[in-house]
């Protein structure tokens, strides 16, 4: 006898099937998998999204194995993969049937949602404002991806340490869905707002409402995801878990941020956690020195604030650590220079955000001397490193020791080994060799003032030279 086509062997593997399953676990997993192929060697079904497949393959192949031997005799390879084409169409029918589906439903309530302004974004948090190095590129695609192909990754979690842009890319994807898809009905709160808001509706009566409001939505934007694993929040999590099968069944995006990754949230429904992984989680991690200049150069420009690469060096390294510190940094340096019309030199960069005992040596190093010297002399570092007795590399060479031995944190061995491997004794005598023995004083007291101040260290250079009396 021939075999039925290949919708009647699909009905048939689905009235199998719902004989096993319950019918919500039914209605959410296989209402939306389409049969696309059946041949002796495979059947090819088609999932709506990424999430339906994985879930399918984890929980239920074993089912469709066995219902498929019983029906047919043998059970072939099942191979799933994603079907847009079969997925629309499927929500076409669904839109159109009056039956008891959850699908439909959802689907149904999500057409009488007007549309409406995201609030409470904040303005400064746009996509163009967002820096992006090679360190966080991934996590900034994944923000593109959320808007430009909803659903394609579902859910997006973007995860990192403080600071580091979270919040940033959740409101610039928010705002730019909202521009670019001005009928979507658009959520975006922190998860200790939504736990209250949860807990608000419980008290009051309103769970329907709050079910509305986060399961009608096209694109849901949750902040902080694992403050939900924090406390006695097991019910919070058990409906956040319903309300994301609903979205995510339904094709709509979620957007998730958390200070790790999802895999190492302790005290996390794992049903839940389980949803986290299943679509896209890119890290933010400790911004790279590139990208830490280009936020420094946004945040300046944000203020008006003209910054040279002199000057921005020494921002950098006066803050080495947390972005918020960086801005917060930048906010201090634009008052300063608003109040007193100074320019943002090295010296008074140090001078507003070091403290006096790190201004000294903290981040000047000998090839950074070397190279001061080297300019103001006219000769090449590499002339300072040789053995040329040439008298203006000789006294450039002598200078840059004793910035060196004075400014860094370099041994004497370490200077010797810099400058043309010389040992531990010849640089020790050089240190000893009277000032009027390099240049007569006044022609070497500019030379030193000039190469102080280019190592930030102008505020210090008379003291400097006190302290040298009996070398210069």
């Amino acid at each position: 006898m021939a075999l039925p086509g290949i919708r009647t062997k699909w009905e048939t593997i689905l009235e199998n099937i719902q004989q096993i399953v319950p019918q919500q676990s039914f209605n959410t997993w296989f209402r939306n998998l389409t049969l696309l192929s059946f041949t002796p060697e495979s059947i090819q079904l088609g999932a709506a999204n990424r999430f339906i497949k994985s879930w399918v393959e984890k929980h239920y192949l074993q089912v469709l194995r066995e219902v498929c031997e019983q029906c047919f005799g043998n059970c072939p390879e099942i191979v799933i993969s994603i079907s847009s084409d079969q997925f629309k169409a499927m929500r076409q029918t669904q839109e159109q049937n009056v039956s008891q589906n959850a699908d439909t439903t959802v689907l149904q309530q999500n057409a009488q949602v007007t549309p409406q302004t995201v609030s409470g974004l904040n303005p400064k948090f746009t996509l163009d404002r967002f820096a992006t190095g090679e360190c966080n590129r991934l996590a900034y695609a994944a923000a593109l991806s959320a808007i430009n192909n909803p659903g394609t990754y579902n859910p997006v979690c973007i995860y990192g340490g403080h600071g580091l842009g979270k919040t940033h890319l959740l409101h610039a994807i928010a705002r730019m869905a909202n521009e670019k898809y001005p009928e979507w009905n658009i959520q975006l709160i922190s998860a200790e707002a939504f736990c209250r808001s949860f807990t608000t509706a419980i008290t009051s009566g309103q769970l329907d409402a709050f079910h509305s409001r986060f399961r009608r939505c096209d694109l849901l934007l949750i902040d902080d995801i694992h403050i939900l694993a924090q406390g006695n929040k097991a019910a919070t999590q058990e409906d956040l878990l319903h309300t994301f099968d609903e979205l995510l069944h339904a094709g709509k995006q979620i957007v998730l941020s958390a200070d790790q990754s999802p895999d190492l949230i302790e005290k996390m429904n794992e049903r839940l956690r389980s949803r986290f992984q299943s679509g896209l989680c890119a890290e933010l991690p400790r911004l790279d020195t590139e990208t830490r200049k280009k936020l420094a150069l946004l945040k300046a420009e944000d203020r008006k604030l003209s910054i040279n690469p002199d000057a921005l060096e020494a921002l950098l390294e006066a803050c080495p650590g947390n972005p918020r510190e960086l801005e917060g940094a930048v906010g201090k340096l634009s008052a300063v220079a608003q109040l007193t019309g100074h320019e943002l030199t090295r010296e008074v960069i140090e001078a507003e955000l070091l403290p006096a005992e790190k201004r000294s040596t903290a981040q000047i190093t000998i090839d950074r001397v070397s190279s001061v010297v080297a300019r103001e002399f006219g000769v090449s570092v590499k002339d300072l490193q040789e053995r040329s007795r040439t008298k203006r590399i000789g006294v450039a060479r002598k200078v840059a020791i004793r910035f060196s031995r004075t400014f860094t944190r370099a041994s004497l061995s370490e200077i010797g080994s810099f400058y043309g491997n010389r040992s531990h004794a010849t640089i020790l005598s050089t240190l000893k060799i009277p000032a009027t023995a390099i240049l007569e004083k006044d022609v070497l007291l500019p030379h030193v003032r000039r190469i102080a101040s280019a190592l930030g260290q102008g505020h210090r250079s008379d003291q400097f030279l006190m302290e040298q009396s009996e070398l210069f």
